[in-house]
């Protein structure tokens, strides 16, 4: 008996260092949708080895706007269910999504010219998404858009814009700050400032490693080796 407690607390302390103290990187769709919805006969990973995660990269294929023909195939017209981020992964400190250059692939009509379309296609369904992590996180909440999706908003007055470090410099430069909601529609605020996600230039920039060393994002901002997951 107390070889199997032995055991048993080697095992639980080794989930919590592995899930723990690495940031999980997802890129597979198919992956991803099986996490966030699994199905009532199993899980594709333990509801409790996900809840440990506290770092989160996820990558994504998605066409929201216009059509792509090259290499024969198109990205998913769809957003993941991202309702489910919170209640799979509770312990969530920092969170990335990045998207891929097929996310915005309309060459009539700049992407500020669908600028309501894309608050509720995209913009918005996040926002809601990020609401229940909004209060526990310790560090940002961020979102990479394909170069031709963020540099059309950065001169654009709806969004609140925030400097951090030299322009172009691997990530950095201007951010875009955009509103985290309730289900009603209604801004969230904690302390009497409004939360908030960053918008970002850039895909696989490697924000999931240096941004733990930004001053300002709390003093728990410890890095996390990256593990990718698929």
């Amino acid at each position: 008996m107390g070889w199997f407690r032995t055991c048993r607390q080697a095992f639980v302390e080794g989930v919590e260092v592995l899930y723990g103290t690495n940031s999980f990187v997802i890129e597979s769709r198919d992956l991803l949708d099986a996490i966030l919805e699994p199905r009532t006969d199993g899980h594709v990973l333990a509801p409790y080895h996900l809840a440990k995660i506290r770092s989160l990269e996820l990558r994504l294929d998605v066409l929201l706007c216009g059509k792509l023909i090259h290499a024969g195939r198109a990205g998913p017209e769809r957003l993941p269910n991202f309702a489910g981020l919170a209640s799979t992964f509770p312990d969530l400190r920092f969170l990335i999504i990045s998207f891929l250059d097929t996310l915005y692939n309309d060459h009539q009509v700049r992407p500020t010219g669908r600028l309501g379309e894309l608050r509720e296609l995209l913009f918005d369904p996040l926002a809601r998404a990020f609401a229940p992590l909004a209060r526990q996180k310790k560090m940002p909440i961020i979102v990479e858009l394909p170069e031709n999706v963020f540099l059309d908003f950065l001169h654009n007055s709806d969004f609140v814009q925030e400097s951090l470090g030299n322009q172009g410099s691997n990530g950095w430069g201007t951010w875009l700050r955009y509103p985290i909601v309730t289900e009603t529609g209604g801004s969230m605020s904690t302390n009497g400032d409004n939360l908030y996600y960053y918008l970002k230039q850039g895909s696989y920039s490697s924000a999931g490693i240096f941004i733990h060393k930004v001053i300002g994002f709390g003093k728990e901002s410890a890095e996390y080796p990256e593990g990718r997951v698929c």
